[in-house]
């Protein structure tokens, strides 16, 4: 009876330790992981622009203000949090636009018009 019941303590300690292992290799390929993103804002006049990033799992942030229109970064984010914001508020003109392209695939797209209109888009990578 002992022994069978070693047995079956031995087997458990070792398929926890096998999904252990399993898991760790599975983040560590996630947080290795790149995603080209591409941030744009189109429309007329001039916008400020906010676009954010989790990249080697640290958030990053930057801020480009009264630029002229059309407006593109492209960036190379990584980690196990992939999360892309990026948002426009005009300051002269009537119309903007954003959009978040990840990997070649465009995950979101907006439009907002009038004076001082903001518009935001968001996207996350998988």
């Amino acid at each position: 009876m002992w022994f069978w019941l070693l047995i079956a303590v031995v087997i458990l300690f070792a398929g926890c330790a096998a999904l252990v292992t399993a898991a760790s290799v599975a983040v560590n390929h996630l947080n290795k992981k790149k995603h080209t993103v591409i941030y744009a804002v189109t429309g007329d006049g001039r916008v400020d622009i906010t676009y954010d990033s989790f990249t080697s799992g640290s958030s990053g942030s930057a801020q480009v203000t009264d630029q002229i229109l059309p407006w593109t970064k492209t960036i190379v984010g990584s980690g196990i949090f992939n999360i892309y914001n990026l948002s426009a508020t005009i300051v002269t003109g009537s119309t903007v636009t954003c959009s978040i392209t990840v990997d070649g695939q465009l995950l979101s797209t907006r439009t907002s018009t009038g004076q001082f209109a903001s518009v935001t888009c968001d996207a996350a990578a998988t």
